[in-house]
């Protein structure tokens, strides 16, 4: 009798042992499929030390705010490690910021030949756009209205682009581009009609002040909107 009592408490036990065996495990799996998501980009690290260093001079000048100088040190990375698909991501980011359009779709498909199935990738966090967040969402906001009303305005998709790649939507932003360069193919900084060069300005003039202020950003942001709903 004591010896069946033992055996069941035994087998009791091994049965409480592999439920809780199955339950870790199928646990383990999930957490697996959440940090490891098909979705989820695998950013490949520069092991080459010259391209590391220019890549982080790179993402300081974008964090800053400075585009041009940003371009510069990315275009190294880039050169040195093609394979990193951040470099690329940045470089099209600092591109559209210069309205250097077909370059920045360039680096967009560069991106997705590395990783065809990536859509999103971790936001920029520089200053100069965390302290001006709410300007962004409000120009993101009534960059959508303007779009929706079917105003025919090529450098609203830039726009959209330029917030869609800061927040991380690649995807989303390489099709606003692609739609802004397909209403425009003449559309570059080089080659803009007199219409949208003050546009264009402003752009910059916005870039400008969102290194400087929230405030001031706020300004150049309604003098941007005005201008782009008045025609």
């Amino acid at each position: 009798m004591a010896g069946y009592l033992v055996r069941g408490v035994v087998a009791f036990c091994l049965q409480r042992l592999a439920a809780k065996i199955l339950f870790n495990a199928a646990l383990l799996a999930i957490s697996g499929l959440v940090l490891f998501n098909i979705n989820t980009p695998l950013w490949a690290e520069y092991s080459n030390k010259v391209a590391k260093e220019h890549y982080e001079k790179g993402l300081n000048h974008i964090n800053m705010g400075y585009p041009d100088l940003a371009i510069e040190e990315m275009r190294e990375a880039v050169r040195l490690q093609p394979e990193v698909m951040e470099g690329h991501r940045y470089l099209a980011l600092a591109y559209t910021l210069r309205l250097a359009l077909n370059n920045a779709i360039m680096e967009y498909e560069a991106m997705f030949k590395i990783s065809p199935d990536t859509a999103e990738v971790p936001p920029v966090r520089g200053r100069w756009i965390t302290e001006n967040e709410k300007v962004l969402h409000n120009l993101k906001r009534e960059l959508t209205q303007i779009h929706a009303s079917g105003s025919h305005k090529p450098l609203v998709h830039v726009m959209l682009g330029f917030v869609y790649g800061e927040e991380g939507m690649v995807k989303e932003a390489y099709k606003e581009l692609l739609h802004a360069r397909e209403e425009a193919p003449y559309l570059d900084k080089e080659n803009l009609r007199s219409e949208d060069k003050a546009i264009a300005h402003l752009m910059e003039e916005l870039v400008t002040a969102m290194q400087s202020s929230p405030s001031q950003a706020k300004t150049q942001l309604d003098l941007l909107l005005y201008v782009l709903n008045r025609g």
